[in-house]
């Protein structure tokens, strides 16, 4: 849960595998990140990295990376799947840490709001997310 990040384009899987978790989940937005959570949770959370680049990833003004909210809004719908998780708790922390780093940058009022909010959350302090926000949120103009 927000250990890794895997870019859709850059995963390779047999079929039957994809097939035993349901496949794509295509009624969200982030739909290689349920996926890869499905899997990870299938394998008792062990996926096997290759060392060779596979792919590229192109950006443009609508990737969906680039919808700060839309992707906020489903990963914490997919993360309510994981209730039951002991990593729960740590995955919407660093989630929310994730959200406040990435509108630092360009919502300065709102990630001051989200950066009170964090600061009175132990397990912020963990998370690099945290503290790449407080740059992007103090130093970055």
């Amino acid at each position: 849960m927000l250990k890794a990040q895997v870019p859709a384009a850059a995963g390779m899987l047999r079929l039957d595998t994809l097939r035993s978790v349901g496949g794509f989940n295509t009624n969200t937005r982030v739909e290689d990140w349920d996926m890869w959570l499905k899997l990870t949770s299938a394998s008792k959370g062990y996926l096997q990295a290759l060392p060779e680049l596979v792919a590229e990833y192109r950006q443009h003004a609508e990737n969906t990376l680039k919808q700060l909210d839309l992707m906020y809004e489903h990963q914490m719908k997919i993360l309510q799947a994981y209730r039951e998780c002991p990593e729960y708790m740590s995955a919407i922390t660093a989630l929310e840490c994730t959200r406040f780093r990435n509108i630092a940058s360009v919502r300065k009022k709102e990630a001051l709001g989200d950066f009170l909010k964090l600061s009175c959350t132990l397990g912020a302090y963990k998370e690099i997310r945290f503290y790449q926000g407080i740059i992007h949120l103090f130093l970055k103009w």
